[in-house]
């Protein structure tokens, strides 16, 4: 439920990035950035980062681009976020709803550590492909699943099945660039893997 995140966030923001960074080990932007260079070495005009939390995924991307954009549910997250200077617009907003009102063309976006909050993605896929320029490219994690589309964890987090991932992204004319193996974070001292995904919008209209 959303209260329920937006709690939690609200709550989490101030030691976000070190319980995030220091004992969780997630390196997840990082990771991402390093994914896209192999595809895109020249950079970006624009990049949305949905679910940008306390702006980790600017901080690695602020290289490739000087216009992100971030958009999150939790105004503590996104106090953060701004006290990092990196971003030219934060949005409090959610992000299915930020992405059906917003005019702008995006060359990237990025979406780290933010699907697990979400089960179906049928109708975030369509509304990104429509808020990217041809050749524009969606960059995301995933835990995975092997059970069926997606499976609620008992960590109250989604995993999502490649199988599902691939359906959906030719439904929505994305071609699949790369499924890349990855450690997501740990939890309790266990590693968590998951993928990280990496596809393009093509010219054709989604469905």
């Amino acid at each position: 439920p959303l209260n329920f995140i937006v709690n939690l966030f609200n709550e989490y923001s101030s030691t976000y990035n070190e319980q995030m960074e220091n004992f969780l080990e997630y390196k997840s932007p990082a990771n991402l950035f390093a994914q896209i260079l192999r595809y895109q070495s020249h950079g970006f005009n624009q990049i949305l980062d949905l679910g940008c939390g306390t702006g980790l995924v600017a901080k690695e991307f602020k290289a490739c681009s000087q216009s992100i954009d971030g958009v999150d549910i939790s105004q503590n997250m996104l106090n953060e976020a701004s006290n990092t200077k990196l971003y030219r617009s934060l949005y409090l907003d959610r992000i299915q709803n930020h992405l059906e009102n917003t005019r702008i063309l995006y060359d990237l976006v990025v979406c780290a550590d933010t699907l697990v909050y979400f089960g179906l993605l049928d109708n975030l896929f369509l509304s990104i492909h429509k808020v990217l320029a041809v050749q524009g490219y969606f960059l995301f994690t995933i835990e995975n699943t092997e059970k069926e589309h997606y499976f609620l964890k008992p960590t109250k987090r989604f995993g999502h099945s490649i199988s599902y991932l691939i359906e959906l992204s030719k439904k929505m004319n994305f071609d699949v660039l790369e499924f890349q193996k990855s450690v997501i974070r740990k939890e309790k001292s266990k590693v968590i893997y998951g993928y990280n995904v990496l596809i393009q919008k093509n010219s054709a209209f989604a469905v």
